[in-house]
């Protein structure tokens, strides 16, 4: 077998037996076994019938010449002797040390971004003494590949040359070029061995090919050691192949770009199918290439992977709660035309219990009147926040919606903006018929704060983001009559609020109209106003001497002059001598 000069040769081994073979292919012998190199495939190993085995040879001539070494071969077919194979080369040492491109998977999915690196010398062939390097990163298919933005934060240095270092990049997509430098300090000295240069971030448009190759070499190279003196280094090229299909976001299973509540929806509708599981799948805030299921859409609610859609994948959907992404993507749930049934469903709260101080009570959720009903996701939101605080949610005992459920509850409590919200996701499962009727579908326990007593001030309870589906994935209607309805929980607060507190918009998004709530913890001349996304005076809700305590005004949706605003984001600003503070809510009609 004749090996080129730092190339590679494979060496094919096939079991033409019935019985497994045994095989063993580790030992290089010889004069010049060192410049031979077993690269991939030797070691002791066990072939099926008919199977092949490919053992891959690398020659690295240290000097000028032809030379030979053998390799040993070996099985437990007592028909066969032991085999030497004998290696042949010729070619000339190669004292430089490579610089190349590198990528930890070669084949990439379309619209995910993936860093290649640039690497100098290797273990065989390390670098000495080096201070500087510059090169051109060319890279072909350049109407699908581009570098992503913005360039400073993804054409960064690699570690080799440490991070004191002096580093330029510039990129040229027309042409498919990057190019680099990078240097240590005078006084720094050189750097021995191996390792990145640079590291640069690509992304594949949607619309790129499935299969496309694409090819990146390194060209221009200029090198020099602590001295100025020139270092010779031999590029390289590595080629890619980019794959089309579906990109998948761990808990993100209808592909909404968000994942909350309306994510337990598909795992009922494709429960228990199964389909190809994702490659190096994981549960990690990152896209992931996913061969298309059938249906297209089940390949979304497989959150964790793993090939099966069940109890395992509502972990992904808790632990990326609330993430978003904006990459754009190969296929999209939205891209499917779904029919809207034509039924409504309409939610009712009813408020039991005992609603005295440090007393618990329970806040019911009824689906009224529905038809075919299968899934159902709805935020609670209650404010002020201070006094109720949700202490667990239930499906229930004879639920609605059956005893055999995926039922999935997020309470949020903790200050910020996702403050006063408990998020509900409830569906049944995969071959079960929807329900009509009405009923239960949530309880949710809550207790009131010792600091209330009972019969004067209200904390309001609401619904909103209210998602319900049929058995076929269908939407179902939702009847905006009921969308804005506010519950009242009776109760007097024995203490001032101790600070100023702009608290969230509910609903949010709102149709038509939407509730602000804010706390004064004295008298004090009040403004509160609401801003356009640039910035313009939209509407005065208050400009005025307000008395200290918890106070809500209500914005209908309209402007300084009466008329309605369009859709979209707004601001709304509270201005309390020199407390400012800004929310953001969404009109959505």
């Amino acid at each position: 077998m004749t090996v080129g000069n730092n190339s590679d040769k494979t060496f094919v081994i096939t079991n033409e037996g019935t019985a497994n073979l045994n095989v063993t292919a580790t030992t290089i012998t010889g004069t010049n076994a060192g410049e031979f190199n077993i690269q991939r495939g030797g070691g002791a190993f066990s072939l099926l019938p008919s199977a092949t085995r490919d053992i891959i040879v690398r020659f690295a001539p240290t000097s000028a010449g032809s030379k030979t070494a053998a390799m040993s071969i070996s099985s437990n077919d007592p028909d066969e002797n032991p085999l030497l194979v004998t290696l042949s080369g010729s070619g000339t040492s190669s004292l430089s040390s490579p610089i190349f491109p590198t990528i930890t998977n070669t084949t990439q999915p379309v619209a995910v971004a993936f860093w290649l690196n640039i690497d100098v010398g290797t273990s065989a062939r390390p670098m000495t003494n080096l201070f500087g390097v510059s090169f051109d990163l060319n890279f072909s298919h350049t109407i699908y590949l581009d570098v992503v933005t913005p360039h400073a934060s993804n054409v960064i240095p690699g570690s080799f040359l440490g991070s004191d270092v002096i580093f330029f990049q510039v990129v040229d997509e027309t042409s498919g070029k990057v190019s680099v430098g990078n240097t240590r300090k005078a006084g720094q000295g050189g750097v021995n061995g191996y390792g990145t240069v640079a590291q640069v971030k690509f992304i594949a448009q949607a619309t790129t090919p499935h299969g496309t190759p694409v090819q990146f070499s390194i060209a221009n190279v200029s090198a020099n050691d602590a001295n100025g003196t020139s270092i010779p280094l031999e590029p390289g090229t590595i080629t890619i192949t980019i794959v089309s299909g579906l990109i998948v976001w761990p808990g993100d299973t209808n592909n909404d770009k968000i994942v909350n509540q309306a994510d337990v929806l598909p795992l009922g509708l494709h429960w228990g199918k199964t389909g190809p599981a994702r490659q190096n799948a994981s549960n990690s805030w990152v896209g992931q290439f996913a061969a298309p299921w059938n249906p297209e859409l089940a390949t979304f609610a497989d959150a964790n992977g793993d090939g099966s859609i069940n109890q395992a994948d509502v972990l992904p959907i808790g632990l990326n709660w609330n993430k978003t992404h904006t990459i754009a993507l190969a296929k999209s749930a939205s891209d499917v035309s779904q029919a809207r049934t034509s039924n409504e469903i309409n939610l009712t709260i009813t408020i039991s219990g005992d609603t005295n101080p440090d007393k618990d009570f329970f806040i019911d959720i009824f689906a009224n009147n529905v038809t075919n009903l299968f899934g159902l996701s709805f935020e609670l939101i209650y404010t002020p926040t201070a006094f109720v605080d949700p202490q667990t949610a239930e499906a229930g005992i004879n639920n609605l919606l059956g005893n055999d459920l995926i039922f999935f509850p997020m309470m949020n409590k903790n200050a910020g903006i996702d403050s006063g919200k408990v998020s509900i996701g409830i569906s049944r499962k995969s071959g079960q018929d929807g329900v009509t009727g009405t009923g239960l579908v949530t309880r949710i326990t809550a207790h009131m704060a010792s600091n209330a007593l009972s019969g004067v001030s209200t904390t309001r309870i609401s619904l909103q983001n209210i998602v319900a589906n049929d058995p076929n994935g269908n939407p179902i209607a939702i009847d905006t009559s009921f969308f804005n309805l506010v519950t009242h929980v009776e109760n007097q607060l024995t203490t001032m609020p101790s600070g100023m507190v702009l608290g969230n918009n509910y609903p949010n998004p709102f149709n038509a109209a939407t509730t602000i709530d804010y706390q004064l913890p004295k008298p004090t001349d009040v403004v509160l106003t609401i801003y356009d996304v640039q910035g313009h005076e939209v509407r005065h809700l208050i400009k005025a001497k307000k008395s200290a305590g918890y106070h809500s005004v209500l914005w209908d949706g309209k402007d300084q002059a009466g008329n309605l605003v369009a859709s979209g984001i707004y601001f709304y600003r509270l201005t309390v001598d020199r407390f400012n503070e800004t929310r953001k809510c969404v009109l959505m009609k």
